[in-house]
């Protein structure tokens, strides 16, 4: 559980940092070009990581329900993601 949870943190820190450098680059066009293809594959690595050692932990407890409670978890974080702003940007 404690492996699954630091891997969700390394993996939202990444996509943080990620987004500082982008507004970091005056052409948008490059913005995502240079840091997507490099990072990509770590990320998603990471994130089905975290899933799959959520799931072992999780599994005692709730059985055959861990699978949708997962995927409903995540679904939500995406959802409500957007609406989430810490700061304003000008």
């Amino acid at each position: 559980m404690y492996l699954g949870i630091v891997g969700i943190v390394l993996n939202c820190g990444i996509l943080f940092y990620m987004s500082l450098i982008a507004w970091g680059f005056r052409k948008l066009d490059e913005k995502w070009e240079v840091l997507t293809p490099a990072i990509a594959p770590f990320v998603t690595l990471l994130g089905l990581s975290s899933y799959f050692l959520f799931s072992y932990a999780l599994w005692p407890i709730w059985s055959f329900s861990t699978l949708p409670l997962l995927f409903a978890l995540f679904m939500s974080c995406i959802v409500l993601s957007p609406y989430s702003k810490f700061w304003t940007f000008r």
